[in-house]
């Protein structure tokens, strides 16, 4: 290793986070030469408070231990002259920088310490890892977790993280050493990578780095795609799937979890229903209770099915998160089920183009980069190891979208870099881009037409990308969310901050060193001739000049519009229907905007075709311009909707476009054999000849605390938007474990259109739940929303946390109560020794509760789903109202409005699927036991069918009313 400069490894325990207010409590450092320990250095300290009970319960150290030791001036000079003006390296190191600036600093005349973070090298080491936590290298790196969280074991832990993967580096990752050499010589942690530099015999170049096997011919795979034929029938004999659910086809050894894993009966059912839908090529839908194991369910007859035909299965969920789960849990899983060997089942994910890493993007930005900008510097080569190290990763292929919120509030710069280097449809240039044999964005497609299963998401799936294999047969999970994704499939939207901003972006010069979008456009039109504009303009600033007078006016125009509606200014978000106001000034307004949009987007885009075309299609500028033609476009067209009732097709093709790319092998043979016929998809549409009634609606928000406006225009009734979609594919089944609202079965099906083949399955819960779960609806609770209502809930709360030590979780439904909520909590909780983690402060707020003995969880509205908390970490989920959110607002109206009784017919499935969802986090494993509070008290004064509807969906878990006092006590004698 190359020699470097002597460093210490520093570890604080506090009474907090913050240095202003909080006090070291136990110091532990180690001097080092390179990976080898020199010295080390250890002391209790006696704070000036006593040490709160929260502390003690995290580090162990409790008063007594401090009671006879120093201060912290009384071992200032003393620690001082250990660290000396060494460096000093920390693991997240915001938190010693905080405490030696404030501490010690002032005690030894000012000096400035430098303390670097150890997260930094191992973030490039291993770009892959969704965390870079201590407990996660700990894991990794084969260190004990005993004595974490003290000072002295925490800096020894490092420093055997750090040794161990500097080993691994050299044996697994010696060319990360010429990443660091290339992008970051004059980095600190240059020397750690020096050894892995000077190993290599051959040093690789950045294009060499960013080399990838060949997969294989799109165009190939595609034909053999359009040549497979779509069978009748699918012979997938039951005794195989039987088989496979009882474990008889599983890996001995080598099984892992499939070693734990037993024949369910629910599953089969599920697995049963699934099989002859794709034997036969029908629709079905199955709601399929926690514990169901769903996803072997589906999983098992789709490999089956798949390596019959050759067509993979398409399963679509509704979060990325649900889509990385299905590939790197339970297609393992399935594979070892199946008796696979290591290569297991051919599984991938089909992401949105922008989550994708452009290499050509990478190499220009690569080879532009400043000396001094560092950050730039090391987002770049955090990349460039993403996508070297891709090729061995479950997924295969750089997803930005992976990339984790850590290193992106690390790296202020890291956002803007990824918008720099990802995928865009109109930059994407197929066959002709000279890393078109490596890209990332077909190699998605490579893969999924080799693969069995194809896991995308809904949003995807409606825009399904022409070089992805066709789809034929498809599992929706998480189906519960289908009407809101085909609502967001066929809507426009606008935001007047991202217009103007835009506009912003294009006219401003280059500031300093920095050179901005419109400094490199101006670049590229300067030697062009361009049509004029429709008042004579020819330079980008006139053209720029007419939008940002139509946005001014804009400002008058809609809160005059908002005064001729009426009503009293709340200070929220207020809305205008524009089908009501054709004939105000307001309208005049938007049209003004849009001509103005439209001029500039028209001026863009015939720079564009010029640019591309040109000597200068290959000027990373190019793109910059083809991005921003790409967005003036969009602005008009959602401006353009916003006038008048868009056509369904036209809104799809648009979004559609923004997933593929005129370049893409398929795409670009469609498009030489002509345009094809006018999509069959629609409306609302009236009787025959009639014109078709008005199906979507066409709101303007206000938002009158920050002055701005943004439009969006949405389908009122999505039924029979998606019959085209439904029409082509062989097979359907959607499933969730919040499908039905007890009382209507298919309110999911019917509002999508969805005709089914047979009756919809309800399956009964593999687990006891009438035995494991009571949900409470406490009676004497104010009204949700009022003071009095979140001062009870609070108090409820806390009562319960201590009952059960912690293991408690308190959904809210509005972040402002949740932080208001949080703040109280964690003041009451933690001098009892239960820390109280939200989502709203703590990015890893789940991760802190799963790791605590005794801990409260606040979380928001996404943590009501998709929250596994098994065993006894979780005993209770308190549960704020039931929310009426999603039934509130013009478009829930508008579509109440189409129903016989809007309360039955619309409000109460909704709220319960979503009640369903959050009583679901509850008990997750056979052995869970524990309490559901609804604080809602609105309950007890419903009438009986609506009581009724709220009992049905919760069966069978038991629903009791009573007081607060009454509640605790029960859930104290639980024995939970």
């Amino acid at each position: 290793m190359a020699e470097t400069t002597p460093y210490i490894l520093l570890d604080f325990e506090t009474t907090g986070l913050e240095p202003e207010t909080c006090e070291i409590i136990e110091i532990g450092a180690i001097r080092v030469e390179g990976l080898k320990e020199v010295a080390r250095y250890h002391t209790l300290v006696k704070p000036g408070t006593p040490i709160p009970a929260i502390i003690t319960e995290i580090t162990g150290i409790t008063n007594a231990m401090v009671a006879d030791a120093p201060s912290f001036g009384e071992v200032a000079t003393a620690f001082a002259e250990f660290l000396g003006e060494l460096p000093i390296v920390a693991h997240n190191s915001k938190v010693e920088q905080g405490f030696l600036d404030h501490h010690l600093s002032p005690l030894v005349g000012g000096f400035a310490y430098t303390v670097h973070n150890s997260i930094d090298p191992m973030a490039l080491l291993l770009p892959e890892s969704h965390s870079h936590s201590m407990e996660t290298l700990r894991n990794w790196a084969g260190v004990d977790l005993e004595d974490a969280h003290r000072a002295d074991k925490d800096c020894l832990d490092l420093l055997k993280i750090l040794q161990y993967s500097h080993a691994w580096m050299l044996r697994e990752r010696p060319w990360i050493g010429a990443v660091v050499d290339q992008f970051l010589p004059n980095w600190w942690w240059n020397w750690y990578f020096a050894a892995a530099f000077e190993s290599l015999d051959v040093k690789p170049t950045l294009a060499e780095l960013l080399e990838r096997p060949f997969l294989g011919d799109l165009r190939e795979f595609e034909r053999k795609d359009d040549e497979r034929a779509t069978p009748e029938k699918i012979d997938v004999p039951k005794s195989d799937v039987l088989a496979v659910l009882h474990g008889e086809r599983k890996t001995g050894s080598d099984a892992g979890s499939a070693e734990k894993f037993s024949f369910r009966e629910s599953q089969f059912q599920m697995s049963e229903r699934v099989r002859g839908a794709l034997e036969a090529g029908e629709r079905v839908a199955i709601e399929a209770p926690t514990g169901t194991g769903k996803s072997v369910a589906y999983l098992v007859p789709g490999v089956l099915a798949a390596e019959k035909t050759g067509a993979p299965l398409v399963v679509s969920t509704h979060s990325k998160a649900l889509q990385d789960q299905l590939l790197e849990k339970d297609i393992p899983l399935v594979g070892r089920l199946l008796g696979k060997d290591a290569a297991g089942v051919r599984a991938t994910t089909v992401k949105g183009q922008e989550n994708y890493l452009c290499l050509r993007k990478l190499y220009q930005e690569c080879s532009l980069l400043p000396e001094d900008a560092e950050e730039d510097r090391f987002c770049a080569a955090f990349i460039v190891t993403l996508a070297k190290v891709a090729g061995g990763t479950r997924a295969r292929v750089a997803e930005l979208d992976r990339v984790s919120t850590y290193l992106r509030i690390r790296f202020p710069g890291m956002g803007a870099f990824l918008e720099r280097v990802k995928a865009h449809f109109t930059t994407t240039k197929g066959p002709p881009c000279p890393f078109y044999k490596s890209c990332h964005y077909f190699d998605s497609a490579r893969l999924a037409h080799q693969s069995d299963v194809v896991i995308a998401n809904h949003s995807l799936v409606f825009h399904w990308p022409e070089h992805l294999p066709k789809i034929r047969d498809v599992v929706f999970d998480e189906a519960h969310h289908l009407e809101d994704q085909l609502t967001d499939a066929y809507s426009v939207a606008l935001a007047e901050t991202d217009l103007a901003e835009d506009v912003d972006r294009l006219f401003t010069a280059a500031r300093g060193r920095k050179v901005t979008d419109g400094t490199r456009i101006r670049r590229l039109l300067d030697g062009l001739t361009l049509p004029k504009g429709p008042h004579g303009e020819t330079k980008l600033d006139d053209f720029l000049k007419p939008i940002q007078t139509r946005l001014h006016e804009m400002t008058t125009l809609v809160p005059s519009a908002l005064s001729k509606k009426g009503g009293r200014d709340t200070g929220y978000e207020d809305f205008l229907d524009l089908a009501r106001y054709e004939k105000d000034p307001l309208v005049d307004g938007i049209r003004n905007l849009e001509s103005a949009v439209r001029a500039v987007a028209d001026h863009l885009d015939a720079a564009r075709e010029a640019v591309l075309s040109g000597p200068l299609k290959t000027d990373p500028a190019a793109d910059v311009l083809s991005l921003h033609a790409a967005s003036f476009g969009s602005y008009a067209e959602a401006l353009s909707a916003a006038l008048k009732e868009p056509a369904p097709a036209e809104i799809k093709a648009a979004a559609d476009e923004k997933e593929s790319t005129p370049e893409a092998p398929r795409h670009a043979e469609t498009a030489k054999a002509g345009p094809s016929a006018p999509s069959a998809v629609s409306g609302s549409v009236s009787a025959a000849g009639a014109k078709p009634a008005a199906n979507f609606l066409r709101l303007l928000y206000w938002n009158p605390r920050e002055n701005t406006w943004r439009i969006r225009v949405s389908p009122i009734e999505v039924k029979g938007l998606a019959n085209e979609f439904f029409a082509e594919a062989r097979t359907i089944a959607l499933t969730s474990a919040t499908l039905s609202s007890g009382a209507n079965p298919t309110f999911i099906t019917d509002r999508i259109g969805l005709g089914l083949s047979k009756p919809f399955i309800s399956l009964p819960s593999p687990y006891p739940l009438a035995k494991q779960a009571i949900a409470f609806l406490p009676s004497d609770v104010s009204q949700p929303g009022t003071p009095a209502h979140l001062e009870a809930l609070i108090g409820f709360t806390e009562q319960t946390a201590r009952i059960l030590g912690g293991r408690t979780m308190l959904l809210m439904t509005a972040n402002h109560r949740l932080r208001q909520a949080a703040e109280i909590l964690r003041e009451r909780l933690e001098k009892h020794g239960i820390q109280v983690f939200d989502s709203v402060s703590d990015r890893r707020a789940i991760d802190a509760f799963r790791g605590a003995e005794r801990a409260l969880l606040i979380g928001s509205e996404r943590y009501g789903e998709g929250i596994d908390l098994p065993g006894r970490q979780l005993a209770c989920v308190i549960v704020e109202k039931m929310n009426e959110a999603m039934t509130r607002g013009p478009l829930a109206d508008a579509r109440k409005a189409r129903t016989r009784f809007g309360l039955f017919d619309y409000d109460f499935p909704l709220r319960m699927i979503w009640l369903k969802q959050r009583v679901g986090r509850l008990i997750r494993s056979p052995e869970d036991r524990g309490a559901v509070v609804i604080f809602d008290p609105r309950f007890h004064g419903w009438s009986a069918p609506s009581k009724n509807i709220v009992v049905a969906a919760l069966d069978p878990i038991p629903v009791k009313g009573g007081t607060r006092d009454d509640i605790l006590m029960q859930i104290e004698s639980m024995g939970i």
